[in-house]
């Protein structure tokens, strides 16, 4: 299961898409908050590194500045988490 199902199946919500589907950077938006919520996989991260690549850190600051909270889920920090109960309380 990759991590934007395993998300969907945390949170109950099937309004998060997978990587493949994405035309716009705001699909991810939760309109009603103005969250944007990040996925991030290891393509976001600098090889051996928990450091974002420039292109991740421009599109939080673009995002920001439009006004949007930016929400990010590490891939290494969900892989840590091995229950359901667990991934619902990292997401609140």
């Amino acid at each position: 299961m990759c991590l934007e199902e395993e998300l969907e199946k945390a949170t109950g919500t099937k309004q998060l898409h997978t990587p493949h589907s994405i035309r716009d950077p705001f699909e991810h938006e939760l309109h009603t908050k103005g969250i944007v919520l990040e996925v991030d996989g290891p393509q976001h991260f600098y090889r051996d590194s928990f450091h974002w690549t420039s292109s991740s850190k421009l599109k939080h600051r673009l995002l920001t500045r439009l006004g949007f909270r930016v929400v990010h889920v590490p891939y290494f920090d969900w892989l840590k988490l091995h229950t359901q109960n667990l991934r619902r309380a990292y997401l609140q």
